[in-house]
């Protein structure tokens, strides 16, 4: 079995879904004789996988959907891998990774653009792949309630925590600290300009902690939205009052501030799996979590998990940094948890899934032709 891997996310910027997307590629190609399609003038991280890339003639979107099932027959693929929730509208065997349908469930968190091609494209992708693969129990129930897509079709795969899997040197953590200028105990959260990441829930925590006694620490929030995606513009660094926005920052900067940070707030409105929780636990860092879908099935007893209440929150924030035993014990909980998920174990899995759709076309049961 030959798999191409549509390479298309290649092109942008590295957050969770190219992160899975990178990760498993470089682990399948490696391992075996496949191969990473490309669409032309699409950047290449990995330079160790050499002559098992591919470029096409065409870019984006038209590669896609015009040039990538031509380019895998060409090149001898027996299906073609697509590990970020879009994909070629025939030809096949194909594969299909969905992160999560929140576009269609929740089209106000997205660009309108992003969002109608989601409506148009997913379902029919969906439907026609040989196999699906998502990351919870929860997620999977959404793939079957939204898109009508059978149980028996649907693979559930993991995911890794590297390179956020252990703490930060100290040297590193002071580091950051001077950057942004940190001087005392701070809170972490990730998802700036990400509407559905939920920053401006934290931005109520604050203003009613700072109503309290002693005044709340900082808050600072990395990350920046785009407006092809999140139809929204990157937010500047910028501080308000006790909130520090830092923008966009690089892995090694986000390992050294998820290990310094007094603990981790992910207030998200709803997610298909959720890493950065497990990143900030395998870091050594406490994790306070809202009630999103698979929270409860990925965090279990390592996070707290509490409703969206902003006084809840700076109850459950302030304990984990005032009890010594309550922040030990969550600590440990959350290393344990993070340990279990490892980029070569879920490589192993999409590959199973991969298998399983190589398999059902030889027999002739359940592939669906393009």
């Amino acid at each position: 079995m030959r798999i191409g891997v549509n390479g298309r996310f290649y092109g942008a910027r590295v957050t969770g879904v190219q992160r899975f997307g990178r990760e498993i590629t470089t682990r399948l190609l490696r391992a075996a004789d496949h191969l990473l399609l490309l669409p032309a003038g699409s950047p290449q991280a990995d330079a160790t996988l050499g002559d098992r890339v591919v470029r096409g003639r065409l870019r984006g979107h038209v590669w896609q959907q015009l040039e990538l099932p031509r380019q895998a027959r060409r090149a001898g693929c027996d299906l073609v891998l697509n590990l970020s929730s879009t994909a070629p509208l025939w030809g096949g065997p194909h594969v299909l990774v969905v992160h999560d349908v929140t576009p269609l469930t929740n089209p106000e968190w997205f660009s309108r653009r992003l969002a109608l091609w989601y409506r148009v494209s997913l379902g029919t992708a969906a439907r026609r792949a040989a196999r699906l693969l998502t990351f919870s129990r929860w997620s999977k129930g959404e793939l079957e309630r939204v898109l009508g897509v059978s149980s028996d079709r649907i693979d559930i795969v993991s995911q890794g925590v590297e390179p956020f899997d252990a703490p930060a040197r100290p040297e590193e953590v002071e580091a950051v600290r001077e950057r942004f200028r940190l001087r005392g105990p701070y809170l972490l959260a990730t998802g700036a300009g990400n509407r559905r990441k939920n920053v401006p829930f934290l931005l109520e925590m604050i203003e009613r902690w700072q109503r309290r006694a002693p005044p709340p620490p900082t808050l600072l929030v990395v990350g920046a939205g785009t407006r092809r995606v999140h139809g929204t513009a990157a937010r500047p660094a910028r501080a308000v009052g006790e909130v520090v926005f830092a923008g966009h920052v690089e892995d090694s900067v986000l390992r050294s501030l998820y290990t310094g940070a007094a603990v981790f707030l992910f207030p998200s409105l709803g997610e298909g799996f959720g890493r950065p929780p497990l990143e900030a636990m395998g870091c050594g860092t406490p994790v306070v979590a809202s009630a999103y879908g698979p929270a409860r099935e990925i965090l279990d007893d390592a996070a707290r998990i509490i409703p969206l209440d902003p006084d809840r929150w700076v109850d459950a924030t302030g304990e984990l940094m005032q009890s010594t035993r309550a922040r030990t014990e969550s600590v440990e909980r959350g290393r344990c948890l993070a340990a279990a998920y490892r980029w070569d174990r879920a490589a192993r899995q999409v590959l199973e899934g991969c298998r399983t759709a190589w398999e059902a076309r030889a027999s002739g049961a359940g592939f669906v032709a393009g």
